[in-house]
């Protein structure tokens, strides 16, 4: 399929010559977010992994970018009738998670995910809280207080609606932060 090789070369480039991509970040990104929404799974898990590739590869260049890549991502983490799909979002934002801003994530995932009414986005929500907050260090969390004041109202939502079994396995860190 010559969309899936497109994407799969916008990868390699991103790798090879990010430059290339810089200079066309916003229209890269947001072909790239429309075809994670295609209707044929081989190209949307090609686009959804190239997202979580260009986070890699340009890593603070992505800033920018984070809010709109992240809502996809965690949309698509939360698809439960394609596993391989979930799995390859769930990789790309563990990725967004690693390399970007903390506090670009965070409202980025505070934004995307931790609202949304459907557990399994709320779930993946919490353990990328998790990684956010293991990322940063606990002290280093709690002595951000622009990041702190952001999470700890999202922590307090999570306690009141997610299971017990959910809030034991996907957010087992909160108590460092105590």
């Amino acid at each position: 399929n010559e969309k899936v090789e497109g994407i799969n070369m916008i990868s390699d480039l991103s790798e090879k010559n990010p430059r290339a991509i810089e200079d066309n970040l916003q229209e890269v990104v947001t072909a790239l977010i429309n075809e994670s929404k295609n209707l044929r799974s081989s190209v949307s898990r090609v686009a959804i992994s190239c997202l979580g590739t260009l986070h890699t590869n340009l890593k603070g260049k992505m800033d920018p970018m984070t809010e709109k890549t992240t809502a996809v991502l965690i949309a698509r983490s939360g698809d439960v009738s394609n596993a391989f799909i979930r799995d390859h979002a769930t990789e790309a934002v563990e990725t967004v998670v690693k390399y970007g801003h903390p506090n670009k994530v965070l409202a980025s995932i505070i934004t995307a995910g931790a609202i949304s009414k459907n557990n399994t986005i709320r779930c993946a929500t919490s353990i990328l809280l998790s990684q956010l907050v293991n990322r940063l260090g606990t002290t280093a969390a709690l002595a951000n207080g622009d990041f702190l004041q952001k999470l700890i109202p999202l922590l307090l939502n999570f306690a009141n609606f997610l299971s017990l079994s959910l809030r034991k396995s996907s957010f087992p860190d909160s108590a460092a932060l105590s």
